[in-house]
């Protein structure tokens, strides 16, 4: 029925877990295997961080307009999965901090159809960290049933203000797809004729 059962969320924590002790199976043999890598990867966490954006810019390099900070916004994508995961037996603050979330994503102009995206980057950082043997099909299920279920509240909230405001999601992508900084007044041309259309 698609339910996060206990024996899931108990599996994803621990995987979660190892990233964030420095206990990653992959992460620990690749350290023992390459001084290069450990010299350019003290912790399993940065380790993540670099295969969660390596990943998602590679796959959706429009994306990297969001990210001037990646140290800060590193510690804050650790922070947003481990307050998730320890909110998910607490449906009332699950919901409130994923709302936020999407709340902040709509402010800076992320779209609905892009966390799908996300969820795809997101268990690549993981297997790659934790390694294929210990990322196996009942722990890689659980984490499709986690990031599920965030999107079920996400999603909603970033449609809701595309359909009602979408002003700074259609900027960021028009900058991006005319290579230059789109002005006010074009958009608010565009909105105005939008406007006429409608009427």
């Amino acid at each position: 029925d698609g339910k996060l059962s206990k024996e899931e969320h108990t599996a994803a924590s621990s995987i979660w877990q190892m990233i964030l002790s420095n206990t990653a199976p992959q992460f620990q043999e690749q350290r023992k295997a390459s001084a290069e890598f450990r010299q350019k990867f003290n912790t399993s966490i940065m380790y993540f961080s670099h295969c969660f954006y390596a990943r998602l810019f590679n796959i959706h390099p429009m994306a990297k307009d969001l990210f001037q900070n990646m140290k800060s916004q590193g510690k804050f994508l650790v922070k947003m999965i481990s307050l998730s995961l320890s909110e998910m037996a607490d449906q009332d603050k699950f919901n409130k901090t994923l709302i936020k979330l999407a709340e902040i994503h709509n402010e800076r102009g992320v779209k609905a159809v892009e966390y799908g995206v996300v969820g795809e980057v997101l268990i690549h950082a993981i297997r790659a960290t934790v390694g294929a043997d210990t990322f196996n099909s009942t722990v890689h299920l659980a984490w499709v049933k986690i990031y599920s279920r965030m999107l079920k509240i996400m999603v909603p909230v970033a449609v809701a203000h595309e359909l009602k405001d979408g002003s700074a999601q259609t900027k960021r992508f028009l900058t991006n797809s005319l290579g230059m900084s789109v002005g006010d007044s074009l958009l608010d041309d565009m909105q105005a004729q939008s406007v006429s259309q409608s009427t």
